[in-house]
């Protein structure tokens, strides 16, 4: 089955089937969908040399459908097809992919060091989502937050809290050390001193190990900054150390995400400008992978855009510390 047969088929010109096929403007619709149709009919499926932008999502086994993950793939490929192109998602654990002549650059919102093993691939821009890396030569475009983890503290405060507990993800990447900072910048601000046992990460211990540990420090409130964790701490919280929320404990999440405002009670946030983000990735790709551009030239792209607290009803003064006894 060939191109000839399709032209036959469907009773057009052979450089007819050939625009249909590499999708040229000029086509009529009716026309491309006779085409497309007498395709469809003899089975025959064009070898096309597709274009598209590799998108770095981490461990794929362990996406969770209404994490933070999940809502930057479902983001990024919202405006990237704004763009007219697709994506495709790559494991760290599968970097040969990036290799490959389609994928015409790099956008990735998972912080891992070994994206930088990727500038060594000619002519692949790569655009990194809330993790800096000086002096390689990648684009990064981030949220402020150093301000998520000093307003979400104040917050807090604010509300009388002073046993607060950090959780974050990982003690080595950017946004994890900026967020503590945060907390510890708006700490020294109200004359509390900064206790390193109130800190837990939760590539380090478990969820309920860490909770446990936290509850028996007398904490009052929790901030959860561990993306993907914020459900199961809220449910462990609630269900396996019977702390209402906030009568027991308050918490304040990670992410404006839509899960966070439909739980029992509606969850405080601090918010990220996420689509704000992504939109500004894939026009600087776009930008980048422009057959007249010369990405190698184009001058490195150092963003940090502002945040924000989104008050709901997770917060209330502290009544008496959470106790746990294990």
């Amino acid at each position: 089955m060939s191109v000839v047969d399709v032209a036959r088929a469907a009773g057009v010109a052979l450089g007819t089937v050939s625009r249909v096929i590499n999708r040229a403007p000029d086509v009529k619709p009716e026309l491309r969908r006779k085409v497309l149709r007498a395709s469809r009919e003899l089975g025959f499926v064009p070898k096309i040399q597709h274009r598209a932008v590799g998108v770095m999502a981490g461990d794929l086994d362990s996406l969770s459908a209404a994490g933070f993950n999940a809502a930057m793939i479902a983001l990024l490929a919202k405006h990237l097809a704004n763009h007219e192109h697709t994506m495709e998602l790559i494991s760290f654990d599968d970097l040969e992919l990036a290799y490959e002549t389609h994928i015409a650059g790099i956008i990735s919102f998972v912080p891992d060091e070994r994206l930088g093993a990727l500038t060594d691939i000619p002519d692949l821009p790569i655009i990194s989502l809330n993790q800096p890396f000086s002096g390689l030569p990648i684009h990064s475009i981030c949220s402020d937050h150093r301000e998520q983890g000093r307003l979400a503290t104040q917050h807090l405060m604010d509300h009388g809290h002073q046993r607060i507990g950090f959780i974050e993800n990982a003690r080595w990447n950017w946004g994890s050390r900026e967020r503590l900072a945060g907390y510890e910048s708006a700490l020294a601000k109200n004359g509390i001193a900064y206790d390193e046992a109130l800190v837990a990460y939760t590539r380090e211990e478990s969820l309920e190990g860490l909770l446990a540990r936290l509850l028996t420090q007398r904490i009052t409130s929790v901030l959860s900054f561990s993306s993907d964790c914020g459900l199961d701490i809220s449910r462990l919280l609630g269900g396996r150390f019977g702390l209402r929320i906030p009568q027991g404990v308050s918490i304040i999440a990670a992410e404006h995400l839509p899960m966070f405002e439909y739980l029992t009670p509606p969850h405080t946030v601090v918010s990220q400008p996420l689509e704000d983000m992504v939109r500004l990735a894939a026009d600087e790709m776009m930008r980048l992978i422009a057959p007249t551009t010369d990405s190698r030239r184009r001058p490195l792209l150092n963003l940090i855009l502002p945040t924000s607290l989104i008050e709901r009803e997770s917060v209330a003064p502290p009544r008496v510390a959470a106790v746990y006894t294990p």
